[in-house]
């Protein structure tokens, strides 16, 4: 799951963060490819990536860019 927001994230709790006001999501449900492209059409300065649940997350490098 990935979340962008153009404020600080306020919670470690996925389900505070996806409360929060301004904060938009993404959920992927299958094993991400090399590599794995996400498209966002709303602004954010702040992005976090984090496994759902019990799950491993081991990302080799995260690349953001903006237009």
């Amino acid at each position: 799951m990935d979340k962008e927001s153009p404020e600080p994230f306020k919670s470690a709790s996925v389900t505070d963060t996806l409360v929060q006001p301004g904060v938009g999501s993404r959920h992927l449900t299958d094993q991400a490819g090399r590599p794995t492209k996400i498209l966002v059409s709303t602004p954010g300065k702040y992005i976090r990536v984090q496994a759902v649940g019990t799950g491993v997350l081991s990302p080799a490098e995260v690349v953001v860019r903006g237009v």
